[in-house]
């Protein structure tokens, strides 16, 4: 885990830029919503295309510039819609930026680095950083340090399950692709939250279901494992067996969310 003094400031420097990258990304879910920072988040594809022809000193492409356009053109007509969300966008498209400003350094310093050692000095770079903004604003209030059981249960899993791995993943995979095709992956957040929103929406419709059948009676615990067989028995034909085990226990997973989140469905 021992690096050089030279890339020990470089790699805690752009963890810095990866701490203004949160702020601007929760901060504009926090004054709009989540579709509307998603959809200005989308805007990376853009940045990336003209930031990753400075570093990596190669010609712009077209195609690229074009995807990037057809993005803005999207936000403007939600904009054109719904003015109030001005600030979300302002703050997505900054987030947007910042992304794609750490990826095409990542991209570079990959070569060299080994991705978890990458990941360990920015995150703590950001850590700090943020430790310290919090500490001269007054944001270490007595409220900050009061969270529930649950929510630490939940922000362990966005930590370990949405933070570290999928950036060390994601500069790994910098070994082998291009910043742009890794942002333009990451863009389909997008796509991946209505698909998500609309998983749940299926299963909140299906507690609610058994609701209606008194859940704790066994014949509703059977119904919702033959439901679940069901789905992994589907999954396992069309996709086989790697997705149909890994969309088995994600239902398990998000039923047990679920557990947490509404009690009161149990």
């Amino acid at each position: 885990m021992k690096v050089s003094k030279k890339y020990f400031w470089r790699l805690t420097g752009i963890g810095v830029i990866i701490a203004f990258h949160w702020f601007c990304f929760y901060n504009a879910i926090k004054v709009s919503n989540v579709s509307i920072t998603l959809v200005a988040f989308s805007t990376g594809t853009l940045f990336t295309s003209i930031i990753e022809p400075i570093f990596y000193k190669r010609k712009i492409y077209l195609y690229e510039i074009v995807f990037g356009l057809i993005i803005i053109g999207a936000i403007w007509l939600i904009f054109s819609v719904q003015t109030e969300y001005y600030l979300g966008i302002i703050f997505g498209m900054l987030a947007a930026f910042t992304s794609s400003l750490f990826t095409v350094w990542n991209g570079l310093l990959v070569r060299k680095t080994e991705s978890p050692v990458i990941t360990f000095y920015e995150l703590l770079g950001g850590i700090v950083s943020l430790s310290l903004y919090l500490f001269f604003t007054g944001g270490f209030s007595e409220s900050f340090f009061v969270v529930s059981s649950k929510d630490i249960f939940f922000l362990g899993i966005f930590c370990v399950v949405g933070t570290a791995f999928p950036f060390v993943a994601s500069v790994n995979l910098l070994k082998r692709l291009s910043p742009y095709t890794v942002t333009l992956t990451v863009n389909l957040e997008t796509v991946y939250g209505i698909i998500f929103a609309f998983l749940l929406f299926l299963l909140f419709c299906f507690f609610c279901f058994l609701g209606t059948l008194k859940f704790f009676h066994p014949k509703s615990w059977m119904l919702f494992l033959l439901f679940a067989f069901f789905c992994f028995f589907a999954f396992f034909c069309f996709f086989g067996p790697k997705v149909a085990f890994f969309c088995f226990f994600l239902l398990f997973y998000v039923f047990f969310a679920f557990f947490m989140l509404f009690p009161m469905l149990f």
